[in-house]
């Protein structure tokens, strides 16, 4: 009777051993994947990027002539370009601004969406539908035509010039005929395309926060309700705390989404090298920015982390 409960126990133990040994298979099957792409797509283009940023390049014959130049490009970036630092420091400005409005605006829409009201399917819908339509070439086209302003931009989609479908009136132009003076003009145009921006850029973050939002259990809410909170109140101490660690998502992705802004200044300027033949500077630049903009968030990351509320270390 022993010897076959011991035998029973054996096959157990090695039917559990297989079935480890698949799942252990499927498990390197899949980060496999994730791990072949990185280096086709990351890292041979970053290593491809460094060799170019160390090398003279001309085009010569339709090919690529390289002569080794070491750290010069990375020399006169540091030390001798007048408007690196200055570059940087503007786009360093705009992602603190979008960070101290757009997170803020994407939880606010969140915590509304959640609740239950007549039309709460539809204005959801409005705020995913940029999500959507998130293309830079389809973003600069309706800003365009909203702001009617005279941006070069437009260059790349002539498809702008013919798509009728998001038209609305020149604020410029109504605000030159109402005979404001310029200064108001400026700034009422460029608080409208804030308020267009922000409205089209988080789209994603709401979309995060939203799903954070609704897997909050409601006994909690109903626990807060016996106890007497207020509406405050069950925000600070429940709904914020639970969504932290999405925060901190929302927070990464509009770091990056604004580091990697088409109008940002420094890319702006590495698309300028590029177009005038600076090949190896303008890689050289864009690495350096990578490298920068890498530490920003390692930076803004650990700092924030020490403040976000993990469930499962309660």
């Amino acid at each position: 009777m022993s010897s076959a409960k011991a035998e029973k126990k054996k096959l157990i133990k090695v039917k559990h051993s297989r079935l480890e040994r698949r799942r252990a298979v499927w498990g390197y099957a899949f980060v496999s994947l994730w791990l072949v792409g990185s280096i086709i797509f990351f890292i041979i283009p970053l290593i491809q990027a460094f060799i170019y940023s160390v090398n003279d390049i001309k085009i010569a014959n339709g090919a690529l002539d390289l002569t080794f130049s070491g750290l010069n490009n990375y020399k006169y970036l540091l030390f001798d370009d007048p408007d690196f630092f200055q570059d940087f420091g503007q786009s360093i400005s705009e992602m603190l601004l979008n960070l101290a409005v757009i997170v803020p605006f994407s939880l606010f829409t969140a915590v509304i969406l959640r609740e239950k009201f007549f039309g709460r399917t539809l204005a959801r819908a409005i705020f995913f539908f940029p999500v959507i339509l998130s293309s830079g070439i389809v973003l600069t086209v309706l800003k365009e035509q909203v702001m009617g302003s005279s941006d070069s931009t437009l260059e790349l989609a002539t498809a702008s010039q013919s798509s009728y479908m998001f038209e609305a009136p020149d604020f410029a132009e109504i605000f030159e005929k109402l005979g404001l003076p310029t200064q108001i003009m400026d700034f009422i145009q460029e608080l409208l395309s804030r308020i267009f921006d922000i409205t089209w850029k988080s789209g994603v973050q709401i979309l995060l926060l939203l799903s954070a939002v609704n897997s909050i259990s409601s006994s909690s809410y109903e626990a807060a309700d016996i106890e007497g909170a207020t509406g405050w109140e069950k925000f600070w101490k429940i709904t914020f705390p639970m969504v932290s660690p999405t925060l901190l998502v929302a927070i990464i992705y509009t770091i990056i989404d604004s580091f990697t802004d088409l109008a940002n200044p420094v890319i702006e300027k590495t698309e300028e090298f590029m177009a005038q033949g600076y090949y190896a500077y303008s890689t050289a630049l864009g690495l350096m920015y990578f490298i920068c903009v890498l530490l920003i968030i390692g930076i803004i990351y650990f700092i924030i982390n020490k403040f976000v509320f993990y469930e499962n270390d309660r």
